[in-house]
């Protein structure tokens, strides 16, 4: 007589049973007895499943067949029938519905369903089935889920979750992820479907009201950024382009669901144009720090160039509402010759991602561009998509005397020597952008006068506004280059 195995297991999770299958195929085993020879001569049980077997030649034959009888490689299948009917053989139809989630919103949707199930279900078993229909330990991923270095969290990447809802039904949930990180989500039930969709419901309803994304500021790869903390006191505008800036951007969003309740649409665009320099940016980032607890999404139009990248981030902008969406040079994406009978696809599917038959209520667009006649007349001149365009000029007279007053304002100068109207004078035409170099390269030469205890001068400004000047003539002859290029090879 040979003991083979001996271990405690609960039968219905078939993983001694595995166990048993596997000892019996491989040495030393079958090199000592044949198939046609296996007997079991005593099985002793519990009251918890098989505790320990042992075999003779008289009657493993009979044991290898009820082994067999018992489906040692059931798959998938055998396991969902198991937990939804008690048996493995069961011929009772039951639902079968998946899903697919892509990128970052794979990791996102994880979470939050392994939360659901947590909340709202009683979970009975978390196990994993491979390839050969083996039952083994779940597979768990550690993944950025939060902001911050403490902002991973261990989240289900192959995994089957059996389970039971407040009414005692049996349910399992399916988790397998590929390495790309797309997942599919499979739901197996009897239930009715009108039950499968209110749990993909719940798992969409905590991704949108509990998820780690809402509030948030993020890319539209979903990575989480850092707001540099502007604030509208870091921007000088004349006082016409602020008002239109706040009647557009933050008092609408301010008072968003005011528009609705008054039958309003509470989906609007915002274009910001002008040339380099003129503040555009440093307003985006001011209007990023007047919402932060709501979900900002910032994108270049380098992060959108992917296919579907658009579709899905105004995607997540619906689901996380309200939300404004941030795109920095619009115009490297809508772009047009208005040639009717040729749009590129990406302009073609930020059209769709703003005017379509999906809704983007109680979601702004704010975007950025430094060549406005150049985007598609469909962009443009096009409420709806964008209803409002706001020009920011180059600073005028007044404008650049606060702009280099405030930067000014964090060195060391001469006052006595600092003839301000004179440089305002020579000025004219510097963007904002131009002022703030002025002023960095005036302090690189006082720390060539005096490193220890730097002091901008008259005389350091003089310098600085002859490079200043020179690099303004580069600058521009670069980009007239690059203009005519784009008109050459028609772009």
């Amino acid at each position: 007589m040979k003991k083979v195995f001996e271990g405690s297991c609960f039968c219905q999770s078939s993983s001694i049973i595995n166990s048993i299958i596997y000892s019996l195929s491989e040495p030393p085993y079958m090199s000592e007895i044949t198939e046609s020879d296996i007997q079991a001569a005593k099985v002793q049980t519990n009251n918890g499943g098989l505790e320990t077997i042992y075999f003779d030649m008289e009657h493993m034959a009979t044991f290898y067949k009820r082994i067999k009888e018992l489906g040692m490689h059931r798959g998938d299948e055998q396991f969902i029938k198991m937990h939804l009917f008690d048996s493995w053989e069961s011929q009772i139809a039951y639902i079968d519905d998946s899903k697919h989630y892509l990128q970052y919103e794979s990791k996102m949707m994880r979470y939050c369903i392994h939360k659901v199930l947590e909340e709202q279900f009683e979970i009975d078993e978390i196990v994993w089935i491979d390839e050969a229909g083996r039952i083994g330990n779940p597979r768990w991923e550690n993944a950025q889920i939060f902001r911050g270095e403490n902002g991973k969290v261990s989240i289900p990447k192959q995994v089957f979750f059996s389970v039971y809802d407040k009414n005692k039904s049996p349910w399992i949930i399916k988790v397998f992820t590929w390495d790309d990180d797309e997942s599919q989500v499979n739901i197996y039930t009897a239930e009715p479907q009108e039950k499968v969709n209110e749990l993909w419901q719940s798992f969409q309803d905590y991704f949108a009201e509990k998820g780690p994304m809402r509030g948030e500021l993020f890319t539209p790869m979903g990575e989480y950024i850092e707001s540099n903390g502007n604030t509208f006191d870091d921007v000088v505008l004349s006082d016409e382009v602020k008002d239109k800036v706040m009647m557009n951007t933050v008092e609408f969003f301010k008072n968003i669901k005011k528009y609705g309740e008054h039958g309003l649409s509470t989906s609007r665009g915002v274009i910001l144009a002008g040339k380099p320099g003129t503040g555009k940016t440093l307003t985006l980032e001011s209007i990023i720090s007047a919402f932060p607890q709501y979900t900002r999404i910032y994108a270049t139009s380098e992060s959108l160039m992917g296919r579907h990248h658009i579709r899905h981030m105004y995607k997540i902008a619906r689901m996380l509402k309200p939300s404004i969406v941030f795109i920095e040079d619009i115009d490297t994406l809508g772009a047009s010759d208005d040639d009717d009978y040729y749009r590129t696809p990406l302009l073609g599917e930020i059209l769709t991602a703003l005017n379509s038959i999906e809704s983007n209520d109680e979601i702004l667009t704010i975007a950025t561009t430094n060549y406005p006649d150049a985007l598609d007349i469909a962009i443009r001149d096009r409420p709806g998509r964008f209803d409002v365009r706001i020009d920011f000029e180059m600073p005028d007279r007044d404008a650049r005397r606060i702009i280099l007053k405030k930067y000014l304002s964090n060195f060391n100068i001469d006052e006595s020597l600092i003839k301000y109207d004179k440089i305002i004078k020579e000025t004219d035409g510097f963007s904002g952008a131009w002022l703030v170099e002025l002023v960095q390269t005036s302090f690189s030469f006082a720390l060539r006068d005096d490193s220890n205890d730097p002091t901008i001068t008259i005389a350091n400004l003089e310098s600085a506004m002859k490079v200043v000047k020179e690099n303004r003539v580069l600058a521009k002859k670069q980009r007239d280059s690059m203009e005519e290029s784009s008109h050459m090879y028609g772009a």
